[in-house]
């Protein structure tokens, strides 16, 4: 890790004094977004996502080909969500891409407002507990070997930037109203550089830590910002890549006093229902 300083916000009287224009550079503590309650469109449906039914893409972990990086421990690190995703598919075959019906007419609606070589990619909706629950504790086993001088309270805090504890948290993607997304340049055919590689857990993926970006990285990431929380989603101040609607983190970013969605445990339910 680098020596950035986290601007991490514990105390509503503190998240009130920031202008909501101002919001992303802080990262909202898990305590207090967790007093948010309400649930009050937790009916809305998930809807599967497919790339030809839109104009964004939809490209899941699970898809990836293995990354490939001369650091081996990057490389499995960076890999783990598609090698559980294509875990619990093996065990759920009917699963796939899911998100709320609001989410993703939103995403069209920010995909009409990009220049025509850009795409939204969506890399990961909707993720069940127990595909959470698998990456939690690998990320937790990750950085016990990253930071062996670590206390395990420093540990699992450090981990809770980029992995929500399912046990005592209600982890955004299990809403179904977050949502893991690139940018890709189709006259490049590669996706726009943000300076660090989608879900590494380092504080070089936190979106305002611009310190040793090139211009260009932190063009990327100032644009991305605010072309989706213009449109009303919440950055993950620690992911430069996730963005959240209706959960909690959206409600206490926006200064929303309920929010729409708690966890989504009957996906193949709504699933089927919407295919039919």
């Amino acid at each position: 890790m680098s020596d950035f300083k986290k601007p991490i916000i514990t105390k509503l009287t503190e998240l009130n004094k920031i202008p909501i224009a101002e919001r992303s550079k802080y990262y909202l503590a898990d305590d207090l977004v967790a007093t948010v309650g309400g649930f009050i469109r937790n009916d809305e449906p998930l809807i599967p996502v497919l790339s030809e039914n839109h104009s964004f893409w939809v490209a899941p972990f699970w898809q990836d080909e293995p990354v490939v990086t001369p650091d081996p421990e990057l490389q499995q690190l960076l890999d783990k969500e598609g090698d559980y995703f294509r875990k619990y598919i093996q065990q759920h075959p009917d699963f796939s891409f899911l998100l709320r019906a609001t989410v993703v007419a939103k995403l069209e609606q920010i995909q009409s407002q990009l220049p025509s070589h850009l795409r939204l990619v969506l890399k990961a909706g909707y993720r069940p507990l127990e595909v959470q629950k698998w990456l939690f504790e690998d990320n937790l086993q990750y950085l016990r070997q990253k930071f062996p001088h670590y206390t395990e309270a420093e540990i699992y805090h450090l981990n809770l930037e980029f992995v929500a504890d399912p046990e005592n948290f209600i982890p955004p993607h299990a809403t179904g109203g977050a949502v893991d997304l690139l940018l890709w340049d189709t006259r490049t055919e590669k996706p726009l550089d943000m300076g660090s590689p989608i879900n590494y857990p380092d504080d070089l993926s936190w979106t305002w830590n611009m310190t040793n970006l090139t211009k260009e990285q932190r063009h990327n990431r100032i644009f991305l910002t605010e072309l989706m929380t213009s449109n009303d989603f919440a950055n993950l101040a620690s992911e430069w890549w996730h963005y959240s609607y209706g959960d909690q983190y959206w409600a206490l970013f926006f200064g929303e006093p309920n929010c729409w969605y708690n966890l989504c445990s009957d996906w193949h339910v709504q699933s089927h229902l919407i295919e039919n």
